[in-house]
């Protein structure tokens, strides 16, 4: 293999980006050390129709997570006829431009149907499939012109078009769905991972995708697995609290402590799984492992950058000025979309100040990963980006 092609063949082991199952590849996959996976697992295999809110700062590895859980629930409900399904939210609805009311109501309501199909269906269940599907993707239908009241028309009757709930949801209530999706689900449970809901930008667009679907999904007897941001988990706001009481429990991922001896081995074969010594030697595996603060992405990201930075020098390996290029690289990235108050609040703690989580502001450094966990409730800046931050200072 020349040179190109084996730098080509690392770094797409390395893509961040890639497909999530690529995480779950055999001789990739890394259990991390919390077994916030299996315990998850287990609450669902006994309590099929309880609700949970799954957190963690960006790159801590929620997708993996939620995958990890489906793949011990599989096992776990083998020798059951339950039902078990993991959608990706974001490639089924424009969560940015549309409502959200409804439409987890309605994506559960459409797999199940689709799952529980089978020949010689009872009238009743294709009616409950047939109205989910009116329901979920829009219809139209003939009425009775309500602004004739005087019968002046000959013709009274009007076609009125209704959007679907996955487009832009309309209605008030949910609780007319709730009797379709208990006969589509059976006697069985059926239990529905949601991801990519913590990409929303804002608290209120996450409460508007669960607010009136978890009690409609719970009541139908569906459990419920949710991708949720950070500050669920963390703030001591009112309103993102009342959000996190929605549902029966919320779990938050732990950032392993890459200073620790545990997170160490655990971030060092996340690493060794997809780059041999042979490119990225254990010196600056350690380095790369200091440098990413414990989240998984950042540490790929890392690992990438620095073998980009060999390619480009033409050295055979990666070598300390290619961890430093990587390093600066992340750093400055991360420092992207800091404003003048949120640099304030680091600079304070960099000089020792303790990190203040009761602020709205501190939540939003912690969930793009500008501030990271290193124990439990002790928070520093992140290591690249301290890096970035002082030496700015410096040259200032």
């Amino acid at each position: 293999m020349n040179r190109l092609a084996r730098f080509r063949e690392v770094l797409a082991r390395l893509n961040p980006n890639a497909p999530s199952g690529l995480a779950r590849l055999p001789g990739v996959f890394v259990p991390p050390p919390s077994a916030m996976a299996t315990k998850l697992a287990s609450r669902l295999a006994l309590e099929p129709g309880s609700t949970h809110l799954l957190c963690g700062p960006i790159g801590s590895g929620k997708t993996t997570t939620l995958l990890s859980v489906r793949d011990s629930l599989k096992e776990r409900l083998a020798e059951t006829s339950d039902r078990l399904g993991l959608l990706d939210v974001s490639r089924q609805h424009e969560m940015d431009s549309e409502k959200l009311k409804g439409v987890l109501t309605s994506l559960a309501g459409l797999w199940i149907a689709k799952r529980n199909t089978t020949p010689g269906a009872s009238p009743e269940f294709l009616a409950a499939a047939a109205q989910m599907e009116r329901v979920a993707r829009g219809f139209s239908e003939w009425v009775v012109d309500p602004w004739d009241d005087e019968h002046e028309r000959d013709d009274p009757w009007i076609q009125v078009h209704h959007k679907g709930l996955v487009k832009a949801p309309p209605h008030k209530s949910l609780a007319r769905l709730q009797q379709p999706l208990r006969t589509l689900r059976g006697e069985h449970a059926a239990i529905v991972l949601f991801d990519s809901l913590d990409r929303l930008e804002s608290s209120e667009r996450f409460r508007e995708a669960v607010e009136y679907d978890l009690p409609c999904l719970k009541e139908a007897g569906f459990g419920v697995v949710v991708v949720g941001p950070m500050r669920f988990a963390l703030s001591n706001q009112l309103e993102e609290r009342k959000v996190g009481s929605f549902f029966d429990a919320v779990h938050t991922i732990p950032t392993p402590n890459p200073l620790s001896p545990e997170g160490a081995a655990f971030l060092s074969q996340v690493l060794r799984n997809r780059v041999p010594a042979s490119e990225i030697d254990d010196a600056m595996l350690r380095e790369l492992i200091v440098a990413s603060g414990g989240l998984v992405r950042d540490l790929l990201n890392l690992a990438a950058g620095a073998l980009r930075a060999a390619y480009e020098r033409g050295h055979d390996g990666v070598t300390i000025e290619d961890v430093q290029d990587a390093r600066l690289e992340l750093g400055q990235n991360k420092r992207v979309g800091l404003d003048d108050a949120g640099r304030r609040m680091l600079e304070q703690v960099l000089e020792g100040a303790l990190f203040d989580l009761t602020r709205d502001r501190s939540l939003g450094l912690v969930e793009r990963g500008q501030v990271v966990e290193t124990g439990v409730g002790e928070w520093r800046v992140h290591p690249a980006l301290e890096d970035v931050m002082r030496g700015a200072s410096k040259a200032a």
